[in-house]
């Protein structure tokens, strides 16, 4: 089940040992944030991953 917390500017959030999110700045609809993880750690946004889920099925489809 998903967590849902209210942050203000500059709070961070901790998950686990090794990946810290800050809101750094709110306005006008957009919240900038800073992620703070390992490289290995593949952030993507939303819009982005759903486009390369897509990309993965048409080519499986393909083979």
């Amino acid at each position: 089940m998903p967590l849902a917390l209210g942050v203000k500017e500059n709070e961070r959030i901790f998950i686990g040992d090794d990946i810290a999110i800050a809101v750094v700045k709110q306005e006008g609809g957009y919240t900038r944030i800073v992620i703070d993880a390992p490289k290995e750690k593949k952030i993507v946004r939303e819009k982005l991953a759903e486009g390369d889920l897509r990309e993965k099925l048409l080519n499986h489809q393909q083979d």
